[in-house]
């Protein structure tokens, strides 16, 4: 098994911690404690040179590579397959969604000349109410004034 230096082990620490510190300076709540840690990850070195990092909160295991100017990480292959399976799960429920929007679309569409020749009809009824109103206007204009208004208390 590789012996890890001083300087890569503390790199990873504080590569992995750096996340953690950025939401406690950002005014967030930090990630809830697994059993006790305040750590959200733990890292542990590997047989092939790199580093093990363990999300202690969803269980996911990403493998890092330690460079002189940081650490990437690269999802394992059980995460690769899970986000895989999400991607998937998430473009079924996209194209269901496009097809109800197509489907309503499809159905205004249908009830637009349905809807135009209402709105017609409702226009000329009243065009006719107000026509009514005028011709009895110009009726009571017409006619001569028999007096006072009786009283009708």
């Amino acid at each position: 098994m590789k012996r890890w230096s001083a300087a890569t082990v503390l790199t990873a620490a504080v590569l992995t911690a750096q996340p953690l510190a950025a939401q406690e300076s950002a005014g967030a709540a930090p990630s809830a404690p697994v059993n006790g840690s305040s750590e959200r990850y733990q890292v542990a070195p590997t047989d092939g040179g790199g580093i093990a990092r363990v999300d202690k909160q969803t269980g996911t295991v990403s493998i890092c590579a330690v460079s002189g100017t940081g650490m990437s990480c690269q999802p394992s292959r059980d995460e690769a397959a899970a986000l895989r399976a999400e991607i998937e799960k998430l473009q079924a429920r996209v194209d269901k969604l496009e097809a109800r929007a197509r489907e309503r679309e499809t159905a205004e569409q249908a009830e637009a000349p349905k809807t135009l020749d209402q709105t017609i009809d409702e226009m000329k009824r009243v065009f006719r109410a107000f026509g009514d109103a005028a011709r009895e206007f110009r009726r009571d204009l017409a006619e001569p004034d028999e007096g006072p208004m009786p009283d009708r208390t």
